[in-house]
């Protein structure tokens, strides 16, 4: 990654929120003397404001860039909280018309609207068409302090809107439409928009940081890396907001989840009501699985962003990981509504997987099927994976056993088949092919599997990290054949760095000879250094074998706990789209004689 050109820790130095005792405008110059605050109104820290803006006779476009520059200096106060919400209970309105040929003057004051009390008009500045910029700014000063914001904190976070935003309306305008664009889920019309900003005004820290979060968010890791980069020399230019949204970006694309999390009680201490780092931090604790101090904190900051995408992903995965299916379910239309068609359809057949609905589930791969989403070779797999997982699952159901893990059968060999035209996915995802190859002797197709598998790649040399699975795989089926690993196999598996799994394959050859003491102790020496479900399944398998109930026993309830828990970060240790899991989860569920789905 882009790391090796700027470590991470440079750049969280560069992207923490910082504070200055010195004029944000120029560094070198002191601070202002505090001016006289009048209070009209002290809110409480952290209060919400929602912001509408009535501009007479303003068009939609240029009240867009007036809401960005307006929005962009309030939301730089640790005091307050400014939501681009016009119907908010409590909102700040801005009203007033701006210079035209017919009146020279502009006017705009700033009025508090509440629910149970008359409006408060509170400040309003008279400004030409030249000094829009710094009349905005003054506006906005004046207004935080008369709602209660103490001079130390404003002074220490007040930069000018033209500096948060740019000095081009035409970039404000775009900015604040992509915003808009983004909540809806047309992430690609908001993807244009910020790049026809950045195009504008290279300098512009906020549409630089928002675009380097929605590559972030369309799969482009590395293109996200180069726009925080890009952010290096602009710590002038970018509000607190933007410089952590810039460190978020690169510890994701990083994979730091135990960073981000660190990022974000570090900027909590500074700014502790900023809804962007409470997402941060509720992020970070959902891509760590720790549900159940995720979703309390989801819960609450979904008053505060409704329509954020991320949220509601964030939420629907903590609600079926608390075993809330029924909640997950009712808000998956806004899920829907506002993510991209695939993992919008993904976490759809998750809440129907997780619930035990598999006729509807298996309803909706279909159709999916024959639309134009359904052909992509990725998808195609997917889907192949997710049938063979639910038929699985749908096993457990009385009388349907044989019928339907012979569907799933299908389904695996279905998947194994297209494998044979994916070598990026053989490459990129080392543990899928061996995967299924477990579970399909396990179901008694070792020979079915081997056939299959013929035509993979599996002679090492030049390609050894695609022809890895291949041979894993391979060797798999012919061992649970009766067949005996060659020495020449054995050395290729050493060169390709798999060594564990010369052991493991012996130790499901001694387990066919009935030598299961001698088995168990293999795979113990292996199991510590993997967390494949399917090695901890051997092995308690193993142990039933030799009647030790009260060791394999505990270890069923916690292997059955951690695979039905969700996992964002890695979604293919989702039983739904891991048939080997799916299988193993079928399994435990026999042993202890359980005739349905377990939640968690």
């Amino acid at each position: 990654m882009l790391s090796r050109i700027a470590g991470p820790s440079a750049l969280l130095l560069l992207f923490s929120c910082s504070v200055s005792t010195h004029n944000p405008e120029n560094p070198r110059e002191p601070a202002p003397p505090p001016p006289k605050q009048a209070i009209l109104l002290h809110l409480s820290p952290g209060t919400t404001l929602g912001l509408d803006l009535r501009i007479a006779g303003a068009r939609s476009r240029r009240v867009q860039a007036l809401r960005t520059w307006i929005g962009e200096s309030l939301a730089q106060s640790p005091w307050l909280d400014v939501a681009r919400d016009p119907d908010h209970p409590l909102r700040l309105v801005v009203q007033g018309e701006l210079p035209s040929d017919q009146i020279p003057q502009g006017t705009l004051t700033t009025i508090l609207v509440r629910m149970d009390a008359p409006p408060l008009p509170i400040k309003g500045v008279h400004f030409t068409g030249d000094t829009l910029l710094q009349a905005l700014d003054q506006l906005c000063r004046r207004t935080r302090l008369a709602l209660g914001e103490p001079w130390e904190t404003l002074r220490k976070n007040d930069k000018s809107c033209r500096l948060l935003v740019s000095d081009q309306e035409a970039v404000a305008e775009a900015v604040g439409q992509s915003l808009e664009l983004s909540k809806r889920g047309r992430l690609l019309n908001a993807l244009g928009l910020l790049q026809r900003a950045v195009r504008m005004d290279r300098g512009c820290a906020l549409g630089l940081s928002l675009l380097a979060g929605l590559r972030l968010d369309l799969g482009f890791p590395r293109k996200a890396l180069e726009l925080v980069l890009k952010m290096k020399d602009l710590e002038r230019r970018a509000s607190p907001t933007a410089l952590h949204r810039a460190a978020r970006v690169w510890l994701m694309a990083n994979q730091s989840y135990e960073g981000l999390l660190g990022l974000a009680e570090k900027d909590l201490a500074l700014r502790p009501y900023d809804p962007n780092i409470l997402f941060t931090k509720a992020l970070a604790l959902s891509l760590q699985a720790r549900w159940k101090e995720a979703l309390p904190l989801l819960r609450r900051l979904r008053v505060r962003l409704p329509q954020s995408p991320g949220l509601l992903f964030c939420l629907g995965h903590a609600l079926l990981a608390q075993g809330k299916g029924d909640e997950a379910q009712k808000i998956l239309p806004q899920i829907q509504k506002r993510l991209p068609a695939w993992p919008a359809l993904r976490f759809e057949a998750l809440v129907q997987f997780h619930r035990g609905d598999y006729a509807s589930l298996n309803q909706l791969l279909e159709d999916l099927r024959r639309k134009p989403l359904g052909k992509h070779p990725r998808v195609r797999l997917e889907i192949s994976l997710m049938q063979a997982s639910l038929w699985i699952q749908k096993a457990l159901q009385e009388g349907e056993q044989n019928k339907s893990l012979n569907r799933a059968g299908r389904r695996l060999l279905e998947a194994v088949t297209q494998l044979r035209s994916q070598p990026r996915n053989l490459v990129n995802e080392q543990t899928l092919l061996p995967g299924l190859a477990w579970t399909m002797i396990q179901m008694g197709m070792a020979k079915s599997c081997r056939q299959a598998l013929a035509t993979l790649p599996a002679n090492p040399g030049r390609q050894k990290k695609r022809n890895a699975p291949a041979l894993v795989a391979l060797s798999l089926c012919d061992v649970a054949q009766g067949k005996t690993v060659g020495k020449a196999v054995a050395r290729d598996l050493d060169s390709m760095g798999l060594g564990f799994w010369n052991k493991r394959l012996l130790a499901l050859r001694l387990e066919k000879e009935g030598r299961f003491q001698m088995a168990l102790s293999l795979l113990r020496d292996i199991s510590g250094n993997t967390k494949d479900p399917s090695l901890i399944y051997d092995i308690i398998k193993i142990q039933k074998q030799l009647g030790n109930l009260q060791e394999f026993m505990p270890s069923l309830g916690d292997l059955e706990k951690k695979l039905w828990t969700p996992r964002m970060d890695k979604p293919r240790l989702s039983p739904l789209l891991s048939p080997k899991r799916s299988f193993i989860l079928f399994k435990i569920a026999q042993m202890r004689g359980t005739a349905s789905v377990k939640k968690y």
